[in-house]
């Protein structure tokens, strides 16, 4: 069940109204993560609401008066964070990398970039988070700690990532293409092709289905739907007996620019 704060908070928001009961709620969490004996279910309370503040951040143009205050209070918060971050306490660990984010204190980016290789999976997760915000061009300690503990199918972990400044993801796509872990050469490539819509790109998705091993070339099929270029028949004919490549070749060809691809798909993998 909602506390009355809480309920009253989301009220609030809602309305655009002052933050008096969020400010209330915020100060309470605050104070009872620093108890020894923090609780997953404490920590629970508080991630939701610091999910309600960031929503009503994302459509302030002006901040938040949480931002403000921290600013104004910088050394004191920075000091619990810090005290959250080393404690014994996995929780405590973890709402101090969230709240690290949610601050947007940069100073702590190198404690995260550390920490979330090191951390167990709860805290790592959030730190990762974290550095996702606080520096954006931080794509190669990212995408290094992605390939490491992620299931590519986590689409929040994976989405923290793509929002990240682009020609950093473009960059640390190209470093890994050769990658011998092929779950560093299957993201690189998906990320190349998402957003460089150069030549290059082209050129280099054309090579990985050509050459990637047969274990991984579904991959470097699919790639091509990201990217998107067209006249993609010729590249694709040779592999439209493997019925495992089929339905990845015909949504190629279908959703392609190239109207001689769109009449292919019509006539493969039947």
């Amino acid at each position: 069940m909602k506390t009355i704060c809480q309920v009253i908070t989301t009220i609030l928001l809602a309305l655009n109204a002052p933050y008096i009961c969020a400010q209330t709620a915020f100060d309470r969490q605050l104070e009872v993560s620093q108890h020894s004996n923090y609780s997953y279910k404490q920590m629970s309370n508080f991630f939701i609401l610091l999910d309600s503040l960031e929503v009503d951040r994302s459509i302030r143009s002006d901040g938040t008066d949480m931002q403000q205050r921290y600013q104004k209070g910088h050394n004191q918060q920075s000091v619990i964070i810090k005290k959250l971050i080393g404690s014994a306490n996995v929780y405590q660990r973890t709402i101090g990398y969230r709240l690290a984010g949610f601050y947007f204190d940069t100073t702590f980016a190198d404690i995260l970039r550390s920490k979330m290789f090191s951390e167990d999976t709860l805290p790592a997760v959030w730190a990762y988070s974290s550095l996702t915000q606080l520096d954006k061009k931080a794509t190669d300690a990212a995408f290094s700690w992605l390939v490491k503990y992620e299931d590519f199918g986590d689409a929040v972990s994976m989405g923290w990532y793509l929002l990240m400044d682009t020609n950093s993801i473009i960059s640390t796509g190209y470093k890994h293409l050769e990658d011998e872990n092929n779950r560093a050469q299957i993201l690189s490539l998906q990320t190349i092709a998402l957003f460089d819509k150069t030549i290059k790109a082209d050129s280099v998705l054309r090579a990985a289905v050509l050459n990637w091993d047969e274990r991984i070339k579904g991959y470097a099929i699919a790639a091509l739907e990201f990217n998107n270029k067209g006249n993609y028949k010729s590249l694709l004919q040779p592999y439209t007996n493997n019925q495992d490549y089929c339905p990845t070749i015909r949504r190629v060809l279908e959703r392609s620019p190239t109207k001689q691809d769109n009449e292919f798909a019509k006539h493969v993998c039947n």
